[in-house]
């Protein structure tokens, strides 16, 4: 009896270009997982879009989201704080559109179902992977607390104005200061990573990291230079509006990272080229 010798299928180049990132993804993804885990208390926030295990339709978590165009009502947070984010309006809950969620410009937000206490730090750095689709006017990308004017919290506005810059902004108890990169047109899928640390006295030591794709950002500034030594507060967290109500964010988020404190250089850098992996650019 003639018997075929076993041959295994060759793939094709786009084949092997998948697999690839799947496994290149899935290392820098156990590399962030070990990191989260590294540090300790609810000061933490780890969003994955790309994980459908993590989405659910209705904000109590009851129907998971299984195609493109469902709504997210829930996102897990998988850093290991359960700081889960929920939206319990139904016409405003991002679409999941395969790899990330889609904010409408108009009324699409989340919130964290409880306040997120980061009072026992005075730093915190956040990595984000994402897309505004204009520079129409300013869009809250993020925000702890209900607006800057409340002592501990921070933000990030994307754009902050027609201009499209990017804006950090942070409280530490005397009032709001913010720190701005230069113009930027849109639509834009980058990654912003912002370090702020209460402990400074300055624009520049308050805000030591801006960076946009992995490169330090031309910045200017607003408000107060020592806006406090804080430390961050035990409030809200919004994503995609201010408080819920206003400034909509119109573009897609790709992942986000909160750790409440500065990262070194390594860890920077692989959370940025692990966002960047999410969103799809080469830094």
């Amino acid at each position: 009896m003639f018997v075929r010798p076993l041959v295994r299928p060759v793939m094709g180049p786009l084949v092997r270009r998948v697999t690839a990132a799947r496994r290149g993804r899935a290392s820098l993804s156990s590399q962030v997982a070990a990191l989260m885990a590294s540090f300790a208390g609810p000061a933490k926030l780890w969003l994955d879009p790309w994980d459908i295990t993590t989405l659910q339709q209705d904000s109590a978590g009851t129907t998971p989201v299984t195609a493109a165009g469902d709504p997210i009502g829930r996102i897990m947070d998988k850093s290991g704080a359960a700081n889960h984010c929920i939206q319990a309006t139904t016409t405003s809950r991002p679409l999941w559109q395969a790899t990330f969620g889609a904010f409408d410009g108009t009324d699409d937000s989340w919130a964290s179902a409880a306040s997120i206490d980061f009072t026992s730090t005075d730093k915190v750095t956040v990595i984000a992977g994402l897309r505004k689709a204009t520079n129409a006017g300013r869009s809250q990308f993020l925000e702890l607390g209900a607006s800057g004017a409340v002592a501990g919290s921070f933000g990030m506005t994307v754009p902050e104005d027609a201009t499209g810059a990017l804006s950090a902004a942070r409280n530490g108890g005397l009032g709001a200061g913010a720190t701005n990169s230069s113009a930027l047109a849109a639509p834009l899928t980058c990654v912003e990573s912002v370090g702020f640390d209460l402990a400074g006295t300055t624009h520049a030591t308050q805000t030591p990291v801006f960076r946009v794709n992995g490169a330090a950002a031309s910045v200017s500034n607003a408000g107060l230079a020592n806006t406090g030594q804080g430390p961050f507060g035990n409030l809200p967290l919004n994503i995609g509006r201010r408080n819920g109500v206003s400034f909509p964010f119109n573009g897609n988020l790709y992942g986000l990272i909160i750790i409440g404190r500065l990262l070194a250089a390594p860890e920077l850098t692989l959370c940025e080229q692990y966002m960047a992996q999410q969103a799809g650019i080469a830094l």
